[in-house]
Order: C-alpha cells, then sequence, then structure tokens
C-alpha cells in the first residue's frame, strides 16, 4: 500500500512537471515571436523628414499665411481701394486705414499688394505645371526613343538656356508691342513694352 501511494504521488509531481515545461515553453515561444513593424506610407514617411527642418517648416507656414490672404483678398481689402485715387493721401505714410501707406496717385498699396499677388500666385501656379507637363512629355520622348532624337532635344534645350535672359524679354515684348499697336492702330503713340521690360526709359 504504501509503494502504491509512492507510485501515486511520483507520477502527480511528474505530470505537474510536464505542465510547467509546456508553460515555459509557450512563454519562451511568445518571447521569440518574429515582431512585425506597420510601415508608413509615403505621405506620412514625407511630412516625418519634412518636420526636422525647422526652416521648412516656418516657409511652409508664411506660405499658407500668404495663400489665405491672397484668396480671401477681396474680403480683407476690396478692390475698389486699390483703384481708387485720392488726391488727399498721395504718398501718405501707413497708417491704421492705409497698412502700407499710398502711392503717388492716392492709392492703397496694401489693397494693390494684395489684388496684384493673386495675379502673380495664379500665374506661378499655371506656370508650374505647364513647365512639369512640358518637362515630363519630353523626358519621356527622349528617354524612349534616345539616340538621335536625345541629342537634338538637349541641343534645342542648351541652346534656349545659353540665351541671355533680357533678349527673351526683349522678344516677346515687341512680339506683344506690334500685337497691341496692330489692334489699336496706333503704333507710333503706343507704350514701349519692351524698354518698360528691360527697365530702360
Amino acid at each position: 500500500m504504501h509503494l502504491l501511494i509512492r507510485a501515486f504521488v511520483q507520477s502527480m509531481q511528474a505530470q505537474r512537471g510536464n505542465d510547467m515545461t509546456d508553460e515555459k515553453k509557450k512563454v519562451v515561444q511568445e518571447d521569440f515571436s518574429p515582431i512585425t513593424f506597420k510601415r508608413q506610407s509615403q505621405a506620412a514617411e514625407i511630412w516625418r523628414r519634412y518636420r526636422k527642418s525647422k526652416g521648412a517648416v516656418i516657409g511652409l507656414v508664411l506660405l499658407i499665411i500668404i495663400a489665405l490672404l491672397l484668396v480671401f483678398a477681396e474680403q480683407i481689402a476690396p478692390y475698389e481701394r486699390a483703384i481708387y485715387q485720392d488726391a488727399n493721401a498721395i504718398l501718405a505714410k501707413p497708417s491704421a486705414e492705409h497698412i502700407f501707406g499710398c502711392d503717388g496717385f492716392g492709392r492703397d498699396v496694401f489693397a494693390r499688394v494684395l489684388h496684384g499677388g493673386r495675379v502673380s500666385l495664379s500665374i506661378a501656379v499655371l506656370a508650374t505645371i505647364t513647365s512639369c507637363a512640358l518637362g515630363s512629355a519630353l523626358g519621356a520622348i527622349a528617354g524612349y526613343f534616345g539616340g538621335k532624337v536625345d541629342n537634338v532635344m538637349m541641343r534645342i534645350v542648351d541652346i534656349i538656356i545659353a540665351l541671355p535672359e533680357h533678349l527673351g524679354q526683349i522678344f516677346y515684348c515687341n512680339c506683344i508691342h506690334r500685337e497691341i499697336s496692330f489692334l489699336h492702330g496706333h503704333s507710333g503713340r503706343s507704350t514701349r513694352l519692351s524698354e518698360r521690360c528691360t527697365g530702360c526709359q
């Protein structure tokens, strides 16, 4: 009888030891399970790197502020203030009524800056979109065909880059000047736009 009790106790201890080893195995398996990392999207990665540059963040904030001012320019300073000529406010100093003062014709400079900035911003956006589309198309054509086509296109681009900026401005302004003169029919009294573009009087 004593031997049976002893054998029963040993079997229980062995079973308990097996249970403990199974639990330890589970814990070890959980500890060494592969760690999976969630990959960020490309936009999140770009924004994470962009935030590291303080100058870039400050520039972005200023750009957003300027864009909002230009978008809501009509509500901030109506267009009538930009074209209204006040003889009593000629070359007026900055004040609460005229934040940037007035020009030589008594027009509000702040209103003119806002509404002129809207035109400049629209031109900049249009020029950027056009240049990106045209550059991508030309690059795709040059990369696809290669060889002579690529060489010819690159030589044309080199010639355009080599031309002075003022020469191109004079050419464009002369073309516009001729069109305006033809439309108005008084080329002798028309404004010389080429001189204005180059800064020569």
